[in-house]
């Protein structure tokens, strides 16, 4: 898990940032609500960025951040 944190992936030359932030629903059972800013705080500027994200909603705001690609969902009842 990624809560509100990101992990620099290398391969060769190549480098990627994995970044994740928690769901809104965080704090009503005591969690950090997400953070965009802390989950890319010290990633590096010239990378691409995946972002993890539980709720669609701030999807323009990550792409502003420089995410390109964002993996957003849940599988609720099935």
């Amino acid at each position: 898990m990624l809560p509100n944190a990101h992990a620099v992936l290398t391969r060769g030359d190549a480098r990627l940032v994995l970044a994740g932030v928690t769901d809104l629903s965080a704090p009503g059972v005591g969690q950090a609500g997400p953070d965009m800013s802390a989950a890319l705080a010290g990633s590096p500027d010239d990378v691409p960025v995946i972002l993890l994200d539980h709720q669609p909603k701030d999807a323009r705001r990550a792409a502003a951040r420089g995410s390109r690609f964002s993996y957003r969902g849940t599988r609720m009842a099935g």
